[in-house]
């Protein structure tokens, strides 16, 4: 769930109204928002990142709503029954890596920050 605002994940409750942390807007209600990892591949390798939002109903071809109520504690267990991958040569991604130190050690993570459909 997230700030239907300013879209920062929250744990209140689907359709709750809350007190957003981040934005300080009251009374806001959550909304679904997608959050999946993906491994991503071309021609000179492939990395794990994570798609968010809209980026992600558009490269699983279902809304993040169809994704929440397919999920347990333990995750979608079969994500094929809910999500069509759309072909991945279809897609221009654009990916944002973020360098971090975590127990002494570097490491980078990668976000998907548009995913843009190529017309055929």
């Amino acid at each position: 769930m997230s700030c239907n605002q300013c879209k920062k994940v929250t744990w209140a409750e689907y359709d709750e109204l809350f007190v957003c942390i981040y934005c300080k807007r009251q009374n806001v209600k959550t909304t679904t928002r997608c959050c999946v990892e993906v491994e991503l591949e071309d021609a000179s390798g492939s990395i794990l990142a994570t798609l968010f939002g809209k980026n992600a109903e558009n490269m699983l071809s279902c809304s993040a709503k169809q994704l929440m109520e397919q999920t347990d504690e333990d995750g979608i267990t079969d994500i094929e029954s809910v999500a069509t991958l759309s072909n991945p040569d279809n897609f221009l991604v654009h990916i944002k890596a973020t360098t971090y130190e975590r127990q002494g050690q570097t490491k980078n993570k990668f976000s998907v920050v548009a995913a843009n459909e190529i017309p055929k």
